[in-house]
């Protein structure tokens, strides 16, 4: 749930702007003069000097950036932050924000594997520990410049053992590697409480025909993914499906046609997914069930046992949660928090039309009377839930982990 095409892109402006305010960019004006033409040729070499950089604004960049990263006319989140970063994991790239200009961009070398519960997680963070050299808790290596940015991941340059050996293997525990030296600037660039926005594309995966996207990906990306890791209480749960992100109130969409079978409303029992739908689906004679949660409005022509189309409107996306309809933020979440809307869709996909794990298993008791909303502590998998990118791009249902 919570807890980020691609771009999808985040613009952050200057202190004292204020936060929620949008700035609307038409999709006629992408680049195409000989001079952006010529950036664009630079910036898919990774050739852009640091005078360009700095000479040109954010979405010049981006736009001129050939790595899936398009400025797009719905797109810009507006936070009052003068410094940032913010990484793409699908193009594998990190960009140095400061005052609304990117000021450097890195190669990313290697993330966590996408299967595993350790895959590195897409969110709103922020820096935490700063380490010149710091040593892995988990293998005998040494990791320079390390910058902690949720928990136990870390951004870091090539890790080395103690006989100083840089490790040659790419396999990440969920941490973000760079080259030395492109670590070291993040490592001074980067201050204690430093916004971290880490996102996934939509646009650059192809969705398997039988199906559509639940929201439009040309107006939204993906804010957490399939079985990202979540710490409570000291232990690491799993995230149960898919955060697709948006700026502002965007069409809900049926990825396949059913029947809608449960309906909830904001209240005491929404155990913080809002407003939600489920409906469920046959696919070569097996049932599967969509969740669609957080909606900001349902649509008012659904009722129980209704036939739905694939693509047909379920209502708009939202923050709602915990019986108020703007409870998920950017940072410190609740009914009366200040702070941005943290806008997005938790979809899953199940193998029971409830909002709890589907299995009904007594999985959770240290926070959820047993029953687990959103996270599991294990792979959800086990517990009766499917990978939602594998159904929509693979058409496969994948119900248990290897």
């Amino acid at each position: 749930m919570k807890s980020i095409h691609t771009l999808i892109l985040i613009t952050i402006l200057l202190a004292g702007i204020i936060w929620g305010a949008t700035i609307i960019f038409s999709q006629s004006s992408w680049l195409n003069s000989a001079k952006e033409v010529d950036i664009l040729s630079k910036a898919s070499q990774n050739d852009i000097s640091q005078q360009e950089l700095s000479s040109k604004g954010f979405l010049d960049i981006l736009e001129a950036e050939n790595q899936k990263i398009k400025a797009r006319d719905f797109f810009t989140l507006v936070l009052p932050e003068k410094e940032a970063i913010l990484i793409n994991l699908s193009a594998m790239k990190l960009y140095l924000i400061r005052e609304g200009n990117i000021v450097k961009q890195f190669a990313i070398k290697s993330r966590g594997p996408q299967d595993k519960w350790f895959r590195t997680p897409a969110g709103y963070f922020r820096v935490g520990a700063k380490y010149k050299l710091l040593k892995s808790s988990k293998v005998d290596v040494y990791m320079p410049y390390s910058v902690q940015f949720y928990q136990d991941f870390f951004i870091h340059g090539i890790p080395y053992y103690p006989n100083g050996e840089r490790v040659s293997s790419s396999f990440s525990g969920g941490c973000l590697r760079l080259e030395d030296a492109d670590a070291k600037e993040v490592y001074d660039f980067s201050r204690s409480g430093m916004l971290v926005i880490i996102i996934e594309d939509i646009e650059s995966q192809s969705i398997n025909s039988q199906f559509t996207w639940p929201v439009n990906p040309d107006k939204s990306w993906i804010r957490q993914g399939f079985i990202s890791p979540l710490l409570i209480n000291g232990q690491y749960l799993q995230h149960t499906g898919v955060d697709f992100g948006t700026l502002v109130p965007e069409s809900v969409f049926s990825i396949f046609d059913g029947r809608v079978v449960y309906l909830q409303v904001i209240g005491p029992n929404d155990h913080g997914l809002g407003n939600t739908v489920i409906l469920e689906h046959e696919l070569q004679g097996q049932k599967f069930y969509s969740l669609y949660g957080h909606l900001e409005s349902i649509a008012p022509n659904l009722v129980i046992n209704n036939l739905v189309k694939k693509g047909d409107v379920l209502g708009t996306t939202g923050a709602s949660g915990y019986g108020c309809n703007n409870y998920w933020r950017i940072g410190e979440d609740g009914c009366f928090s200040q702070n941005v809307l943290d806008r997005h869709l938790h979809f899953e996909v199940k193998t029971n039309p409830v909002l709890y794990n589907p299995r009904g298993d007594n999985i959770c008791p240290n926070h959820w009377n047993g029953l687990c909303y959103g996270y599991t502590p294990k792979y959800p998998q086990d517990f009766g839930y499917f990978d939602p990118m594998s159904l929509l791009l693979f058409n496969q249902l994948n119900g248990n982990n290897d």
